[in-house]
């Protein structure tokens, strides 16, 4: 049997309880909506944010799944594209707690958890037919494919976001669990699902030398927690090869796709992976981060330009760039692998090439 590859599908500022929801989302939710999904999920922690490998065969297999379905199927009614809206307003109110009762019963993060198992299908859709898939989608059903691809781009803005402040209030809950334990909060982007389950349900206390290890960094395969080990050896453990991206040091030039326009200008690198790092940005360097959510708004008002690893013309940083006129090149795919901090660059948003000086 031919091995499945992983493949990197996004980087992301997510903890070890948000990497397992997700590994289940992927795999349980699709499977059941769809009848297949992603047979496993390794979540890499690298001690500034979480990189996330997903097998590349089961990706095409999911989206031939969906556009394969006939215009007539649930899926693209207005009915089932309302109740998702409807679901994703819900989940904005719950994932903007503006503070921790660890009393109430449900309590938000409890609620936001079951609000994500019955709509994650539909976000998963949203994230990729709005984008990556119109085209094809487009091929395969013509003209009325056009109004289903509105409306999905209309639940893909309505969930922007989303995991992002689900991660915000999932590590308050954590931190409020740790504290009440008497353990330190600080660990709380290192709590897995089922300890903070554990902690809240059973009252049982984590076993916080096992967390502590896990601060450097970790792999999160299935049901399993790796420390130590390289992202290749727990793959082959999984029985699965990793795609090789080539040698990124010699990478002089990168290209990507312009998301504003803008003549070529140089300046200095600074990478950004999560929230706190927001904050260390310095004006008039270069923005180069995976992605980026409205909590990276300091940085880019602040940015000379702005390179990202992922996104369409519909993602966050290409939107947010044409709205404050910044030069922005999106879908460079190994930017922040190439570019380190303090490396000088020129960035020619007109043609979307990225050259390291």
């Amino acid at each position: 049997m031919t091995q499945k590859t992983l493949f990197k599908i996004f980087t992301r500022d997510y903890s070890a309880f948000t990497g397992d929801l997700v590994y289940w989302l992927v795999t349980d939710s699709l499977r059941n909506a769809f009848g297949v999904g992603f047979s496993i999920q390794l979540a890499r922690y690298t001690g500034r944010t979480m990189e996330i490998y997903r097998p590349r065969e089961d990706f095409e297999a999911i989206k031939n799944r969906v556009l394969d379905l006939p215009l007539s199927h649930a899926l693209f009614s207005d009915e089932v594209i309302d109740d998702f809206l409807a679901k994703a307003k819900k989940m904005d109110v719950l994932v903007r707690q503006p503070f921790v009762d660890l009393d109430v019963k449900p309590n938000p993060l409890q609620q936001a958890i079951q609000v994500m198992e019955q709509y994650f299908s539909q976000f998963f859709v949203a994230m990729f037919l709005s984008s990556d898939w119109a085209e094809e989608f487009r091929k395969k059903h013509g003209q009325k494919a056009e109004p289903i691809i509105k409306r999905y781009y209309e639940c893909r803005l309505a969930s922007e976001g989303h995991f992002e402040r689900f991660d915000d209030l999932a590590r308050l809950y954590i931190s409020a669990m740790l504290e009440k334990f008497k353990l330190p909060k600080e660990l709380a982007h290192l709590v897995r699902f089922l300890e903070f389950m554990d902690m809240l349900f059973s009252s049982k206390k984590p076993k916080i030398e096992e967390i502590k290890k896990r601060r450097d960094g970790y792999i999160l395969a299935g049901g399993d927690v790796f420390v130590g080990k390289t992202i290749e050896e727990v793959a082959k453990k999984q029985g699965f090869l990793l795609e090789d991206s080539g040698d990124t040091n010699t990478v002089k030039e990168l290209r990507g796709t312009v998301a504003y326009k803008g003549k070529a200008v140089k300046g200095t690198v600074q990478t950004v992976f999560n929230a706190a790092e927001v904050k260390k940005f310095q004006k008039g360097n270069i923005l180069v981060a995976p992605q980026t959510d409205p909590d990276f708004l300091p940085a880019i008002k602040k940015a000379r330009a702005i390179i990202i690893d992922e996104g369409g013309v519909l993602s966050h940083a290409a939107i947010v760039a044409r709205e404050f006129k910044i030069p922005c090149v999106i879908g460079t795919k190994i930017a922040t692998e190439v570019l380190k901090d303090g490396d000088r660059v020129e960035v020619d948003a007109t043609k979307g090439i990225v050259r390291k000086l």
